[in-house]
């Protein structure tokens, strides 16, 4: 992927016609619609993820096999409706797709200390180094969407575009509460190589939109 740098998001811009439009071509993810895949003008590719998993992983690897003969200028990850309480394995399965295979993506720990580490085990989509990745986030992206983007920005050179992250990477178990509202905790640690601890803090987006109903 290529290297954290926000100048790429205006070239692909310009090379695009000036705008991106997902607004105006792109539906949204439902439940029954758990992602969104369209190639925009430009062309830039670009996902609209709600759940994750193995099928998600194949289906964008379909996608960008059949994409990559039209040469896009770039690909965009799109996790600002990404569910939060969704499995580790499938923060690995989606984070595997950028990044070089047997890489340690983060370990988990339980509160008896006893640790998972979790590997890039699959096949990655072999994006052109030059191709710029952005990743779309927001204030209510957590948990196993949040350590997907963190991984993406430090590990493939991704470049964050939107808001400040909730602070809660990682796996959330979440309780509804009568209010209609959702209550989420941590189920134990994560920690990224290195021996830094992901969860905490908001993750910052290397270009921010400063107002919350910016349009697409």
């Amino acid at each position: 992927a290529a290297e954290a740098n926000p100048g790429a998001i205006t070239r692909m811009l310009d090379q695009s016609s000036g705008r991106m439009g997902v607004g105006e071509v792109v539906k949204l993810a439902s439940p029954d619609r758990p992602w969104v895949a369209e190639l925009l003008p430009g062309p830039i590719a670009y996902w609209r993820v709600r759940t994750m998993g193995a099928t998600l992983a194949e289906a964008m690897g379909r996608d960008w096999a059949a994409w990559r003969q039209k040469n896009p200028l770039g690909a965009v990850l799109d996790l600002r409706e990404c569910l939060p309480a969704q499995s580790l394995e499938s923060a690995a399965e989606l984070a595997g797709l950028f990044v070089t295979p047997g890489e340690v993506l983060f370990t988990w720990r339980d509160g008896a200390g006893k640790e998972k580490v979790f590997r890039s085990d699959r096949q990655p989509l072999g994006m052109n180094p030059a191709t710029p990745l952005v990743v779309l986030v927001g204030p209510n992206l957590r948990g196993a969407g949040e350590l997907v983007a963190t991984i993406l920005q430090e590990r493939a050179g991704a470049i964050l575009l939107g808001q400040g992250t909730a602070g809660q990477a990682g796996w959330l178990a979440e309780s509804r509460l009568s209010s209609g509202r959702s209550l989420f905790r941590a189920r134990g640690e994560i920690l990224l190589p290195g021996g830094r601890v992901s969860s905490g803090r908001p993750l910052p987006p290397d270009v921010v939109l400063g107002a919350a109903n910016y349009m697409d």
